[in-house]
């Protein structure tokens, strides 16, 4: 007499093992874009300007060298 397998349980996935499998899928999706695609997508985004410039929400403004203090050293 045969023994039937056991029906494996399928659980449910946590709300994060979802998301872990998106940002996966966007980043893998990402990596096969060129340069110039990417840079694109930044420009509607509103992280870059046309000219190459980022936004001023995105800028560091303490590392432009404008107004950083000299180095004592």
């Amino acid at each position: 007499m045969k023994r039937r397998a056991k029906a494996k349980i399928a659980h449910p996935r946590s709300r994060y093992e979802v998301e872990a499998e998106q940002r996966r899928k966007i980043l893998a999706d990402a990596a096969k874009l060129s340069d110039d695609e990417l840079f694109a997508i930044a420009v509607r985004a509103g992280i870059f300007t046309k000219k190459g410039r980022l936004r001023k929400p995105y800028r560091d403004e303490a590392s432009s060298g404008k107004d950083r203090a000299a180095d004592p050293d």
